[in-house]
């Protein structure tokens, strides 16, 4: 599962986070919403620069704000 981009600015990200996915790197090592989606940014040939505004429950599916800047 691949985090959904549904709103991208020059400061901030919106993302649909799946459930069962970590906010953010953990030690799982499971792949992470914050980490998916700086990956895609690269992938599209952006700056994949993020800051984790806020956080979701692993189990919790939803929207995430990432900061650009």
């Amino acid at each position: 599962m691949t985090p959904e981009i549904l709103y991208k600015s020059h400061n901030a990200i919106v993302i649909y986070k799946p459930p069962m996915m970590p906010s953010q790197s953990d030690t799982s090592g499971d792949k992470d919403a914050l980490t998916l989606t700086s990956e895609q940014l690269k992938g599209m040939g952006e700056r994949e620069e993020l800051y984790l505004i806020n956080r979701l429950d692993r189990v919790v599916s939803g929207l995430m704000i990432f900061a650009r800047n």
